[in-house]
Parts: structure tokens; C-alpha cells; sequence
């Protein structure tokens, strides 16, 4: 059915070329996929579309449900090879414009990127900061996860917060890191339930970075014995837990601790806890429409450095 449907676009096309029949009318569907290109190169970005379509779907026909690895190299020769036909007929603009409006990418960070309310340069800067990281790391079209060495990927995630960090600034940064962290967008959630104000929600986010700091203190205190660090350490966590039911009430205080418990826990068992931009990462990754990989990659999870174990008591 859908070979079907092209045969038909393409004979619709071959049809409208007729200088009798052709029009320089472009309709507001074709406006919001293309943009402001003109009727001439909008036909020809979508013979591309359609051919390009067309050999990816032969491609995943021969596949009968299993992606090997050599398909996988197939469809991003493909995607690198379309790339580079749109290249030759769009200006470097028309082409990034393009790819704005039609790379699955676009969704993907209209549904992850929370309430961080980007104007349309920031959305620009982070689209094109995850598509780099995008590609460094899946140069094969897998999804995230065994296309490259920990070491790259490792050196991509840093050149992807440098490149945010260069295009939002410091403080839009912060701004991106805390809307995108998923338990803030949870937090955020149970915050509106309760109309609770959202300086509030900020604010009990915000503890995690206090306790960072304090636990990586009291873990490199030189005064304090092991067990003192850990009583230390315990006592910590059982405070912030008190703070977050202060600032966030009865009803969203106890939800968002069960939320803070999977790195508050490890503070309270003697670990020192630290949030940064490499320690872990969040992927989500979707396909487009030749079958090649795209994903949005979020930064600042939890990393530990752990008390030694106490030894045993001797008996009595």
C-alpha cells in the first residue's frame, strides 16, 4: 500500500510538471514542513524525500523483522547520502531550517524538554548540540548503547554540555539541567497537584546540591573516624528529608522523598554523593524515517564514593 501511494505522489509530480499545469501556490501544510523555500526547491527536497523513502523501505522488506549489523550500515549510508543531495540543492540556512522542522529530534525535545521554555535561537543551539552528540555516538544508526568505545562516548557528552553551555550560558544551562532532570519533572508535577509555588519546588530540588557538598565534606574530613563520618553522613539525610516535608507539605513532601531516596539512601548507608554532567546519562532514541537512530541524552545523575565497610565487632 504504501509503494502504492508513492507510484501515486510520483506520477501526481511527473504530471504537475507540465508547464499547464504547474503553479507557484505552495499550501500552508507544505509551508510548515518546508518552511519559506520556494516552490522549485520544495519539489525537489521532496523527490529526494521520496526516493531516499523509498530505498530505506526495500531495505527494511529484506531485513523480514531482524536488524543485523550490516543493515544498520546500510540505512546510514543511506541517511549520509541523502544528506548530502539535500546539501547540494539548500543554502547551509535552508538546510538547518529543514532539518528543524522535519528530523524526529524535534519531537523528541518538544515531550523531554519540560518546562524549560526555550526561545527559538536556545531551541535551535540544543537541537543541533544532540544531533552532533547523536551522530558521534551512533555513527551506525543503532540506538544508544555498543556503537562506540566508552571513551567517545565519554568525550561526546562532554563536548555536548561544552557546546550548551557555550550557545544558553550558565545560568539558561542551570535552567536546562533542572527542567530536564527527570525526577525535577516529576517534582514539578506533584508540585502543580498541590499548587504548591513553583520557587518552592526549585528550592526543595535544590537540597540535593546542599548535600552534595556537605556529604563530600564530612567524607573528607580529616578529624572525623569512619563511624563518626557515618553517623555524620546519616544524619544528613535524615535532615533533608525533614527540609523537603517543611517546603513541600504533607502530600507532595512524602511523594518527592521516595524520590530523593534513590540517591538519598546511599548518603544515609555512608556514601559521599555527587551530581555532575558525566556521571550518567538518561537517552531516549526513536528512528526517522530511513531507520536510522536519533536520540536526546540528559546529563547530571548521581555518582558515589562510599565509606569502607565497618569490620565486624568481635564477639564477645
Amino acid at each position: 500500500y504504501t509503494r502504492l501511494q508513492r507510484e501515486r505522489s510520483k506520477l501526481m509530480r511527473d504530471l504537475l510538471s507540465d508547464p499547464a499545469f504547474t503553479s507557484d501556490d505552495v499550501s500552508a501544510a507544505q509551508r510548515r514542513q518546508f518552511g519559506s523555500l520556494p516552490r522549485q526547491k520544495i519539489d525537489l527536497v521532496q523527490r529526494i524525500e521520496d526516493d531516499y523513502g523509498d530505498m530505506g523501505s526495500a531495505i527494511r522488506a529484506a531485513m523480514n523483522g531482524v536488524t543485523l549489523p550490516e543493515d544498520r550500515e546500510k540505512l546510514a549510508l543511506l541517511a549520509r547520502e541523502k544528506q548530502a543531495d539535500l546539501a547540494a540543492i539548500l543554502t547551509p540556512d535552508e538546510l538547518a531550517d529543514y532539518e528543524l522542522r522535519s528530523s524526529p529530534l524535534v519531537n523528541l525535545l518538544g515531550r523531554y524538554l519540560g518546562g524549560f521554555d526555550a526561545s527559538e535561537a536556545e531551541f535551535r543551539a540544543v537541537f543541533q548540540a544532540q544531533q552532533t552528540y547523536g551522530a558521534t555516538v551512533s555513527p551506525t544508526g543503532g540506538l544508544p548503547g555498543g556503537n562506540v568505545d566508552p571513551q567517545t562516548r565519554q568525550a561526546a557528552l562532554q563536548q555536548l554540555n561544552a557546546d550548551l553551555i557555550a550557545s544558553l550560558g550558565d545560568a539558561r544551562y542551570a535552567d536546562y539541567q533542572r527542567e530536564t532532570n527527570r525526577d525535577y519533572q516529576q517534582l514539578a508535577r506533584l508540585t502543580q497537584q498541590e499548587n504548591i509555588p513553583p520557587a518552592a519546588a526549585i528550592q526543595a530540588f535544590n537540597l540535593r546540591e546542599t548535600v552534595a557538598q556537605e556529604s563530600n565534606r564530612i567524607f573528607e574530613d580529616p578529624v572525623l573516624t569512619p563511624d563518626q563520618k557515618r553517623l555524620a553522613l546519616q544524619t544528613l539525610a535524615q535532615a533533608t528529608r525533614t527540609q523537603t516535608l517543611a517546603l513541600l507539605g504533607p502530600t507532595a513532601g512524602p511523594d518527592y522523598v521516595k524520590i530523593q531516596d534513590s540517591w538519598l539512601t546511599n548518603v544515609e548507608r555512608g556514601s559521599a554523593v555527587t551530581f555532575n554532567n558525566s556521571s550518567q546519562t538518561s537517552s531516549i532514541g526513536t528512528t526517522n524515517a530511513s531507520g536510522v537512530a536519533v536520540m536526546i541524552t540528559f546529563t547530571g545523575g548521581p555518582s558515589y564514593r562510599r565509606l569502607p565497610v565497618a569490620p565486624p565487632r568481635p564477639g564477645p
